[in-house]
């Protein structure tokens, strides 16, 4: 797999990366971004799941790059270099209180195992590593739950039982996929 951004994105990430490599901490693609490359469409949205706390995580990077926003009841950030924004999520778990309630972070910095089960459907569980190697970035997807196959198959699947009754918005967001893809439930 591999992304084409311009110089300014491709500096930010090289920025990132090289910030969370001297942390030992791994850094993703994750959701729409690796879902809309599989399918060849264009993506504007650049969200980044940092295995760890991704609120600390940006608290290191370069004075160059500045945090626009903090979003601690998620464990989220949304830092920005030259009118670039990037998100950066941390890895979690989730637990939901009631249905239709917003998720509780129950832990952060969990492995992807665990995080893919708070996705909403299966074409959204992709992720892709990124690694700086020789000041070139290299992607690696990984497909925990068969993501690939369902984009293959036009079909959305959710992940465990109780995703709809977690969170009723997933069936709005899955009509969506239907029109917008052409996927089927």
């Amino acid at each position: 797999m591999k992304f084409n951004f311009d110089k300014k994105i491709n500096n930010f990430l090289k920025i990132i990366l090289k910030n969370a490599q001297s942390q030992n901490l791994r850094v993703f693609f994750v959701g729409g971004i690796v879902r809309d490359k599989i399918l060849n469409i264009s993506t504007f949205d650049i969200d980044l799941l940092l295995l760890g706390n991704a609120i600390d995580f940006a608290k290191t990077l370069p004075n160059e790059i500045k945090i626009k926003s903090i979003h601690k009841d998620f464990c989220t950030v949304k830092v920005e270099l030259d009118n670039v924004e990037i998100d950066i999520a941390s890895s979690r778990t989730e637990i939901y209180p009631h249905s239709g309630c917003l998720p509780v972070v129950d832990k952060v910095g969990v492995n992807l195992e665990k995080d893919v089960l708070r996705r909403d459907f299966s074409i959204n569980s992709l992720y892709c590593e990124l690694k700086l190697k020789n000041n070139e970035i290299n992607y690696n997807l990984i497909d925990i739950i068969n993501g690939v196959e369902d984009l293959k198959n036009k079909t959305l699947k959710v992940l465990h039982q109780y995703s709809y009754i977690d969170d009723p918005t997933r069936i709005l967001r899955g009509v969506g996929f239907k029109y917008r893809f052409g996927f089927d439930f």
